[in-house]
């Protein structure tokens, strides 16, 4: 670790992604939070006049499964799904294929290995017309599986009240972050 710094606060809000649960342990030594890593990897195709039937204008989900994860660990996870992008307040030409999933080798491994194959074996049962042709800029990135808990968590830490801690945040934590942000505010 680098050097320590020291801050006064009147309240603390932990919500330090793939790190939250060493701030938790930081805040208060008995937390015993564990989050791991998982990679989600990402494709996209886009929608043209010339294509129409690759037009999305929503979000399309399988039914949602069980995923384990390191150590045993049961979470649930949305699957591979397609989600439109917003360019400018409006849909735009972009779709993005995502997340397959991968456990990283250290919780800032960004790498990608998924293949084209790999996301159209994860939508071609609902959504057939994406072929590997379409495919374009696969991406990573990594979202924190709180061990222990289905789905994330929020709660005040029981021995500093004045924190608040954020775990586990992921699919959906991730889509509803603004109403997330609407309750803590309440909450404080």
């Amino acid at each position: 670790g680098g050097p320590e710094e020291f801050f006064h606060t009147d309240f603390l809000i932990n919500a330090a992604g793939i790190f939250s649960d060493k701030i938790a342990q930081m805040v208060n030594s008995d937390n015993n939070y564990k989050i791991i890593p998982v990679r989600g990897e990402i494709t996209r195709f886009f929608k043209s006049k010339k294509r129409p039937e690759l037009d999305v204008s929503m979000n399309i989900y399988p039914t949602p499964k069980e995923y384990t994860i390191k150590n045993g660990t049961k979470t649930f996870w949305t699957g591979i799904h397609l989600t439109p992008v917003l360019d400018e307040f409006k849909l735009g030409r972009e779709v993005t294929i995502t997340p397959f999933l991968v456990e990283p080798k250290h919780q800032e491994d960004y790498h990608t290995s998924a293949t084209p194959k790999d996301f159209l074996n994860g939508v071609n049962s609902f959504f057939p017309h994406v072929k590997q042709r379409h495919l374009q800029y696969p991406q990573a990135g990594i979202s924190a599986k709180l061990v222990g808990h289905k789905d994330f968590l929020i709660e005040f830490d029981c021995a500093f009240p004045q924190c608040l801690h954020l775990l586990g945040f992921d699919s959906p934590g991730l889509t509803a972050s603004l109403a997330t942000g609407l309750y803590v505010r309440k909450l404080l």
